[in-house]
């Protein structure tokens, strides 16, 4: 008996991004990865220009100039900014 053949059917998937987390320090470097504290970005601004829904930026303590947040995040995928201990904003952005 001759086993039977199935058409092969292919779906295609939607884009998916997978959320990341970020850090930012006053001693980091922006144009670095940004994904762990060795390799920090400097500036709120630097790491507002690049998040993307349901990243999280942790500021490590320190002070910093304040940020303008274009991007959106979604309900169920936030941007998230979260400030540790000892970190302070010396110019708030308008």
């Amino acid at each position: 008996m001759k086993p039977t053949t199935l058409p092969l059917r292919v779906e295609n998937l939607e884009d998916r991004s997978v959320p990341a987390v970020y850090y930012v320090s006053n001693a980091g470097v922006n144009g670095s990865a940004g994904t762990s504290t060795a390799a920090a970005w400097q500036t709120l601004q630097y790491a507002a220009d690049r998040v993307n829904p349901g990243d999280t930026v942790v500021v490590l303590p320190g002070s910093y100039a304040g940020f303008n947040l274009t991007r959106d995040g979604t309900a169920a995928a936030r941007i998230t900014f979260s400030a540790q201990a000892g970190t302070s904003l010396i110019s708030p952005t308008t």
